[in-house]
């Protein structure tokens, strides 16, 4: 093996993150937090418990209020003229609040110690799905492992139809007509995880090894409402409040690349591992954007839907333009919450490669199937839904982060002016079109601090 050596690398958000913890961890305003202004002020439970350990009647009064009146219990109150004590003596945190939280209950940002980080595994299953896209759009082995997906549908509709001719079909033909059978083929022709992995050698992903981030102080967080929204009708499917990651927060990882891969494919990281890395989660970052503003097109039909994704297209646009200067010095990528099957998956070498065959594909496996009355199908531009933080009435896609070795690319610093802090941040300024449709100008972000498995 070559030398290797653990390499520090930055990373910062361009737009929110959240990553979340386990679902215990939510927070609700009946027992959690208490809505002060623009922040919640997040209660220390342990104090909170003790203080009532020493009163049985307080105890039992909290939890028959509480159960009794989950939406109207006045925790504040309780905790002023019950416990006789103030909030702030109380609170362990206070976080700020964008938008409007009122009674919701909050998912929060995974934390260890009390502190939040990002994970290793969650970076490397974004590069990793970089290089696997990479694998099948250029390589003969890839490329041969899509074509043989995209004719299983051409395959069965040929024994479906030898069998309805009272035809001869063979043990293996007909297991394919089974969900069971079905699966099995495709694990045949594709499994992520024997991919790259031989019985002598082991599995060469194994030879990337990228260390948690550091910890990060619950004041780099906000609480959020990200919007699960509808891309063929103006209104929204789901709204839910989320912890996330601010925009423009920095932290750090390590990240080591040992120089032993054995995979033809791989191998050229063995010699310039970090450039090839870079320019992989690139190109699969800016395909992915390309993909995007291909489906905005499409999903523009209407003037109401046309206004609703202004500010995503001028985003994506922006931030194409800055992968493209890059030069391999920075990535761009996208982590944890509100990425779509095709930010995730093989999904996306599926669509480039036909895009015909493909819907005819995820119909195949029941991709978004939904019913009406008796009938069910499947849409034909599914997703039809993105996920969407709220940023001056402007709806923005959550996720997107830069990775680099030393300080802010230049390509960056040329649309973001530096503040006070040293946060990047990208508060965006409005504009209007010719129509007067609300923009976002991202060729002028300023004011630092603030702005498969086949499925999913």
């Amino acid at each position: 093996m070559k030398n290797s050596k653990w390499e520090k690398y930055n990373l910062t958000t361009i737009t929110p993150v959240f990553i979340g913890s386990d679902k215990g961890s939510d927070l609700s305003k009946t027992t959690d937090f208490i809505i002060d202004g623009n922040q919640i002020n997040i209660i220390d439970q342990r104090k909170f418990e003790a203080l009532l350990n020493d009163n049985i009647e307080l105890i039992n009064e909290f939890v028959s209020d509480v159960k009794n009146n989950p939406r109207s219990f006045d925790l504040q109150n309780f905790i002023e003229n019950k416990l006789n004590t103030s909030v702030s003596e109380l609170t362990k945190t206070s976080l700020e609040v964008d938008g409007y939280l009122n009674a919701n209950s909050v998912n929060t940002f995974i934390t260890t110690n009390g502190k939040h980080f990002i994970p290793g595994s969650t970076i490397k299953g974004a590069i990793r799905t970089s290089l696997v896209y990479s694998f099948l759009i250029n390589s003969n082995a890839g490329k041969l492992i899509v074509s043989n997906l995209l004719d299983v549908k051409k395959k069965l509709d040929d024994i479906k139809k030898r069998r309805d001719n009272n035809e001869q079909i063979n043990r293996e033909e007909s297991a394919l007509l089974s969900w069971k059978g079905l699966n099995k083929h495709f694990e045949k022709i594709y499994n992520e995880f024997t991919l790259f992995k031989t019985e002598n050698n082991g599995h060469d992903f194994r030879h990337i090894l990228i260390n948690d981030s550091e910890q990060i102080e619950p004041s780099k967080t906000k609480i959020t409402e990200l919007r699960r929204t509808y891309m063929i009708k103006d209104s929204d499917k789901t709204s839910q409040w989320k912890q996330v990651l601010k925009e423009n927060v920095t932290t750090q990882f390590s990240l080591k690349v040992e120089d032993d891969f054995k995979d033809s494919f791989l191998n050229s990281l063995n010699s310039k591992s970090e450039e090839t890395l870079i320019s992989l989660i690139n190109k699969f970052s800016k395909d992915v954007i390309d993909f995007e503003l291909e489906m905005y097109k499409e999903f523009s039909q209407k003037k109401e839907i046309t206004k609703k994704l202004n500010a995503a297209i001028e985003f994506y646009k922006w931030l194409k333009d800055i992968i493209e200067k890059s030069n391999n010095k920075f990535a761009v990528m996208r982590i944890g919450g509100g990425k779509t099957y095709f930010d995730n998956s093989i999904g996306l070498a599926l669509f480039k490669k036909d895009k015909e065959r493909f819907k005819e594909f995820r119909k195949l496996l029941g991709f978004w199937k939904h019913r009406s009355g008796n009938r069910s199908f499947v849409e034909e531009d599914s997703p039809i839904t993105r996920t969407y933080f709220v940023k001056e009435k402007q709806l923005l896609p959550i996720g997107w982060i830069v990775i680099y070795k030393e300080s802010l690319p230049d390509e960056f610093k040329k649309s973001i002016s530096t503040g006070k802090n040293s946060d990047i941040n990208t508060s965006v300024k409005l504009k209007k079109d010719s129509k007067d449709d609300d923009k976002i100008d991202f060729s002028k972000l300023e004011n630092l601090g603030r702005i498969s498995k086949l499925k999913n």
